[in-house]
């Protein structure tokens, strides 16, 4: 074996390790700025989250505050309504269901 067919093949080899050695560090650096950029995200949807379970929690506590049964009957007395008396109260019966009476127009 000669003395340049010994370089060309370190040469070689050197060139490819310096490749290599390329491209494994720009996975790394690939890697790290998506790694970044997801734990952006996770952030953004936790402080989403919690902004959305608080805004949840003050729903319940107001529609809760307005079926209260006190509120409901106060409401009530202002727009003059009042507990039903003996025959206000009527009861529709329904058709059964197929009889071709129920809404089809006919």
């Amino acid at each position: 074996m000669t003395l340049t067919s010994r370089v060309s093949g370190w040469l070689l080899l050197l060139i490819l390790s310096i490749l290599s050695s390329l491209v494994i560090g720009l996975g790394l650096i690939w890697m790290s700025i998506d790694r970044a950029d997801t734990a952006f995200r996770i952030s953004q949807l936790q402080n989403e989250l919690s902004q959305r379970v608080a805004l949840n929690n003050k729903l319940e506590v107001e529609r809760d505050r307005l079926l209260a049964p006190e509120d409901l009957r106060h409401k009530a007395a202002e727009l003059g309504l009042h507990i039903a008396g003996p025959g206000q109260v009527r009861h529709a019966k329904l058709p059964k269901p197929g009889s071709g009476h129920a809404g089809k127009g006919k």
